[in-house]
């Protein structure tokens, strides 16, 4: 940075910014490597002066969020059921386990036990 120009360093604080989130895993990397865009971040934000209030509000929202019922099901869902064959292998696992316990409770209560014919 030049020391003769002013400015409010909003890029540095915004680059800043979005170093925290990368490192809280909220910005998620899909153009390279992680050692790339580490090494894109320090070449960028060489002098780097961090105001840590700045962005406070909007890391409180997204904190907010992040701590949400229904953020943490979209993200069960993202991690868990990304394509469609994992979704089918879902239910394939949800009807495994309830004709498995039909199974079970049949063998032991089975059906004729259950209706002696009385002569």
């Amino acid at each position: 940075m030049c020391p003769d120009y002013k400015n409010d360093l909003e890029v540095t604080y915004y680059i800043s910014f979005l170093k925290d989130l990368r490192k809280a895993g909220v910005l998620h990397n899909v153009l390279g490597s992680d050692e790339e865009v580490a090494q894109l971040f320090n070449e960028i934000g060489t002098e780097l002066v961090p105001n840590p209030t700045i962005y406070e509000d909007v890391k409180r929202h997204i904190q907010e969020h992040y701590e949400t019922p229904m953020s943490w099901m979209f993200r069960f869902n993202h991690d868990h059921l990304g394509g469609t064959w994992s979704i089918a292998g879902f239910f394939g696992v949800i009807l495994g386990l309830v004709l498995s316990g039909i199974q079970a409770w049949f063998t032991v209560d089975p059906y004729s036990q259950r209706h002696t014919i009385s002569s």
